[in-house]
């Protein structure tokens, strides 16, 4: 496991979806783009107003100023049908009105044939305007057409063309062409005035009834560059705007793509860290690795496994103190090289038993410093190889003492027969009880022992065929006990048998026959262990025990046990510490389990006991 500290605040940032900031640049987007409009559409809405006012306003004084300038006309004394012009009177009209800031021409305009019929142009912009002085163009003529359609009211028409115009368009109206109302009131009164001139007058408005039946339009252009301008600048705002607008966009974008990119480095590295934790995990040798000060920061579980300690009792601990001091016991076993410390080392694990690790030590170094920042150690449990390698000696030996074995009893049996025989014969020429016949018996003894001997070497040589069957495994050990049970007696050895209720019914396959010699030699190698012992504690012990998918059988005896630089050779064949033993009965029993798969395993302290634990 590896020991990290997480920058929580950072990570609960980068957590946050960076869509939320795509939604805040739209919401900022919108509420920008709705001000902008409202913006402009005011902005548009009150200048379309002040020009409607400014146009209303010079319609009514070309009207008013017509009507004026007739008045004028009619009430002067050398007043004539010759000299009266309604052209030239309207012209003077429009020019004042066209001499007004802002107003760029005034046209009084033909609705049925859409010729100008008094045209008058602000300063030197002549010809500037389609149709000035002839017909009207097709945007004009839709205007006028328009306001005709609807005579009760003027209509007013906003013309965004090339020169920036604001165009109004109203009826004219005809000063003194009536016959009725205020007009012709005082068009009689003047009349009779001048009752000479009343062929003039009647001229006069026969020449104004004229103009009217051809509907005259007055058609102003009003200057849309000044009021223009503030559309311009909140133009340029807008845009302005939208560019701020669309460089945070860009921004939010980048930044979008960073935090995605830094969200996948983080990905990326947590997938690599949750990897390579997995397989310090998963390495079938121990691995651990401190820091500067020599606290573990690193440890996978093959290490917690040889320092018998848990992953949370060795994180965090200094060296000195992890597994109880073990592994500061290794490190001052183990060889010193440049920069590192290896070997082989034996200490006694936290279950007591002796164990053999290969212990690797590495400074780590940054580069280029000469400061520590940490240690690498890798710890390998060789303890079972350690064991396959004895016994894979052992088998070597057992081998070829076998085969020696196998040999030496096919020459010698045939001698020991001969000799048996010709003992046998030798007695018989003597009286009984007699001091030959005597001697020829005791010849007879000690061939039949040397034969039994042999068969013994014979049995531990050749492989063993097993007859396998299930069976009751406390049965067996039961008849195994009451076979030697006589004699525990006689030695003053109390002998108990010990098998949970559980497992009174407990079945195995394998050979019964071989495995009651192995519980048999097993019983008798503990009665003769007591030969030397005195003492009042004289117990053997035989117990049936179940541990995972194993079947323990332990016979524990208080004798006088193995001296320790012994209990390394007792299972090889003629080693023994009695003076009448063969030496094969306790190999011959580890054989016979190995046979079946399982192992022999010793545990003794020289005085006080001896335990040996079948597990198959």
């Amino acid at each position: 496991m590896i020991w990290t500290r997480t920058p929580h605040r950072r990570r609960r940032l980068l957590e946050y979806s960076p869509w939320i900031l795509g939604v805040a640049w739209m919401l900022l987007f919108c509420l920008l783009a709705f001000f902008a409009v409202s913006n402009y559409q005011r902005e548009k809405a009150l200048i379309n107003t002040s020009l409607e006012q400014k146009g209303l306003t010079a319609i009514r004084m070309v009207n008013y100023t017509a009507r004026e300038e007739i008045r004028r006309a009619l009430r002067s004394d050398d007043f004539s049908a010759g000299s009266f012009s309604w052209k030239s009177l309207m012209t003077s009209a429009l020019d004042l009105v066209t001499g007004e800031e802002g107003v760029l021409s005034a046209r009084i305009v033909d609705l049925r044939t859409g010729q100008v019929l008094v045209s008058s142009m602000a300063g030197s912009r002549s010809g500037e305007f389609g149709g000035f002085n002839g017909q009207l163009n097709r945007k004009e003529r839709m205007l006028v057409g328009r306001v005709h359609n609807d005579k009760s009211a003027m209509e007013l028409e906003l013309s965004h063309d090339n020169d920036g115009h604001f165009m109004v368009a109203a009826p004219h109206r005809i000063a003194f062409s009536g016959g009725g109302g205020e007009n012709g009131h005082n068009m009689d009164q003047m009349r009779q005035r001048k009752a000479g001139n009343h062929a003039d007058f009647a001229l006069v408005r026969e020449q104004l009834q004229r103009i009217k039946l051809r509907s005259p339009m007055l058609l102003l252009n009003l200057d849309y560059g000044d009021f223009s301008a503030p559309l311009k600048r909140q133009f340029l705002q807008i845009i302005l705007q939208v560019a701020v607008i669309v460089l945070v966009g860009i921004g939010g974008v980048l930044s979008f793509l960073t935090v995605q990119g830094v969200k996948q480095a983080e990905k990326g590295v947590a997938d690599l860290l949750a990897f390579m934790e997995r397989l310090v995990v998963l390495l079938p040798v121990g691995l651990i690795a401190t820091d500067r000060d020599g606290r573990i920061r690193i440890c996978n579980r093959a290490a917690t496994d040889i320092l018998g300690n848990g992953e949370q009792e060795l994180l965090g601990q200094r060296i000195e103190d992890a597994g109880d001091g073990r592994l500061a016991e290794m490190m001052k076993s183990a060889e010193k090289t440049t920069g590192s410390l290896n070997g082989e080392v034996s200490y006694t694990g936290a279950d007591g038993h002796e164990q053999v690790v290969n212990f690797l030590s590495r400074t780590v170094n940054k580069k280029g410093e000469g400061e520590s920042p940490g240690e690498v150690i890798v710890l390998q449990d060789m303890t079972e190889v350690k064991q396959l390698e004895k016994d894979l000696h052992r088998n070597a030996k057992l081998a070829a003492v076998g085969k020696m074995a196998a040999g030496v009893a096919h020459e010698i049996r045939n001698p020991l027969s001969s000799i048996k025989g010709l003992a046998l014969l030798l007695g018989s020429r003597f009286d009984d009880g007699s001091e030959e016949a005597g001697q020829a018996a005791t010849l007879v003894g000690e061939v039949d022992r040397l034969n039994r001997a042999i068969g013994e070497l014979l049995d531990f040589s050749r492989p063993t065929k097993l007859e396998k069957s299930t069976f009751n495994l406390p049965a067996l050990l039961q008849r195994t006990v009451q076979l030697v049970e006589q004699d525990a007696k006689s030695c003053g050895v109390q002998l108990i048998l010990s098998i949970p209720a559980k497992l009174k019914n407990h079945t195995i396959t394998a050979d019964q026959d071989k495995l009651s010699q192995v519980f048999l030699n097993l019983l008798l190698n503990a009665l003769q262990a007591f030969d030397e012992k005195e003492g009042d504690e004289r117990r053997i012990e035989l117990n049936l025990v179940i541990s995972g998918n194993s079947t323990i059988v332990t016979v524990h005896d208080s004798g006088s046990g193995i001296a320790g630089k012994d209990l390394n050779r007792v299972i090889d064949p003629y080693f023994t510490t009695k003076s009448n033993g063969t030496g094969l009965g306790l190999a011959l029993s580890a054989k016979i389990v190995e046979e079946h798969g399982g192992r022999l395993e010793l545990e003794s302290e020289a005085g006080r006991f001896t335990e040996v634990r079948v597990i198959l």
